[in-house]
């Protein structure tokens, strides 16, 4: 169950729909999007997330865990209507059920333990 947000690292950001950069520019006379990277018209970005939640675990009670969670499971918890350019309310996604992860520790220093979820291959 997600108990907390980190909220710092709880952000989305777009990047070019053809070569996948995320530097994205107006242009000034036509607010056309265009791909520093590519040059190209960018008509539909592609947008990314990012989110670190604080889980409760039902065998590790006694540890705080941080997930970095993928962008797939990331959008099963948004809800779709606040999927947008606004954000989202926090209260949504706290006390969520997420899960079962496959995860690897990137760190672990007395009761915190820093996982980063992986796709199962």
């Amino acid at each position: 169950m997600i108990n907390e947000i980190d909220e710092s690292s709880a952000y989305s950001w777009d990047v070019c729909d053809q070569c996948g950069l995320d530097r994205l520019a107006e242009k000034t006379n036509t607010k056309e999007l265009v791909c520093l990277g590519c040059k190209r018209v960018v008509k539909h970005p592609v947008t990314k997330m990012k989110m670190e939640i604080y889980a409760s675990v039902t065998n590790l009670k006694s540890n705080r865990i941080k997930i970095d969670l993928l962008e797939d499971t990331i959008q099963s918890l948004l809800p779709e209507d606040e999927n947008d350019e606004e954000g989202y309310d926090i209260s949504s996604v706290l006390n969520s059920t997420v899960g079962p992860v496959t995860c690897v520790v990137m760190k672990k220093n007395n009761n915190d333990i820093f996982l980063k979820e992986i796709r199962k291959s």
